[in-house]
């Protein structure tokens, strides 16, 4: 976006996210989706404010048997946009923008959906992949079998030891 050449005011644009958007991103946790971001922008002379809504559908990997899962997407994040000396985004979403830069908001928008999704992303109870949950099961060590098998000449110092808390 062109800050420096926008007036003073109001200003509203709508940019549509497909795949695309996500497979230009390396190593993006995000494997597609469809995705409106309506982007308001109030520039005053001092600073600029930025409102970023986003609705649409995200695809991740499940958690659990690593097939595709959709997200619905809702999210709303304000940004207060200033000038730096360099570029720099701080934890209360302020961002500082060289005078004579454009704002770049595709990582801005990447990352407020990253932070939209759940921590642990998994498919309901039963709509996970089915042969992917047998392999888990087929390798998953049981509680029992977890359990520590104790050499029978420790058992009698336990014995003695459990007599004495008592």
């Amino acid at each position: 976006i062109p800050l420096k050449n926008l007036d003073f005011g109001k200003h509203e644009f709508q940019l549509k996210i497909d795949n695309s958007f996500f497979t230009e991103i390396e190593d993006s946790e995000i494997l597609g989706g469809t995705i409106i971001a309506d982007l308001k922008i109030v520039k005053s002379e001092f600073s600029s404010k930025m409102n970023l809504v986003m609705n649409g559908k995200v695809d991740v990997l499940c958690d659990r048997c690593l097939s595709n899962l959709s997200y619905e997407i809702e999210t709303e994040d304000d940004f207060i946009i200033k000038e730096g000396d360099e570029y720099l985004e701080d934890e209360n979403n302020i961002i500082y923008l060289p005078q004579n830069e454009d704002l770049d908001v595709s990582w801005i928008i990447y990352e407020t959906l990253v932070l939209s999704l759940p921590v642990k992303r998994v498919h309901d109870e039963g709509d996970c992949d089915e042969s992917m949950i047998d392999s888990i099961n087929e390798f998953s060590v049981e509680d029992s079998d977890k359990q520590e098998k104790t050499d029978p000449r420790w058992d009698g110092l336990k014995q003695l030891l459990n007599n004495n808390n008592n």
